[in-house]
């Protein structure tokens, strides 16, 4: 009994003590696979390795892209002066749209843009369309309404044309 009351008062707190002293002055003994300075440096530096390939993955990627938008040369179109008569066009909406109310205050430079884009720079935009629609191709629900507004506006031009046709035989033949 003694010997238990001498183990819990005098050894005890010895041994602690000399543990506690141990792993503060030597943290090599307590941790054994501590990492080093150079681990963290390395892992660090693989970190930093990495997000600059994908930044410059996202680059090459971009300027591709770009790049794929322009014509061929033997196209003959010209970017520069097709800009110019698209940025005017839309323009032109703006003021021809100054009075009126905000939906055809937006919609108008809108149109008239895209309509002298698409007959100043018809291979470009045809370019830029097809981008478009991989990236549409991502998203089921807009591929799929693109696809019905675009058969309703094939189908109007259709029916269009078909009227047209038939008021000038009508006129032809009451003349």
């Amino acid at each position: 009994m003694a010997s238990r009351v001498l183990l819990q008062r005098r050894v005890a707190p010895l041994t602690a003590a000399a543990l506690v002293g141990t792993v503060a002055f030597y943290p090599r003994t307590a941790h054994a696979e501590a990492p080093s300075e150079r681990q963290y440096s390395c892992v660090a530096e693989d970190a930093v390795n990495g997000a600059m390939a994908r930044a410059f993955a996202a680059e090459r990627s971009f300027t591709s892209t770009v790049a794929s938008l322009a014509p061929p040369r033997e196209s003959g179109e010209r970017l520069m002066p097709g800009l110019i008569y698209v940025l005017v066009a839309g323009m032109a909406g703006s003021i021809v749209a100054r009075n009126r109310n905000v939906l055809v205050r937006g919609a108008a430079p809108l149109a008239l843009g895209l309509g002298a884009a698409w007959t100043v720079l018809p291979v470009t935009m045809g370019n830029v369309g097809a981008l478009a629609w991989e990236y549409e191709k991502r998203v089921p629900a807009v591929a799929d309404a693109h696809l019905r507004a675009r058969e309703g506006v094939e189908k109007g031009v259709y029916m269009a044309r078909v009227h047209a046709e038939l008021a000038q035989r009508k006129v032809h033949e009451g003349a």
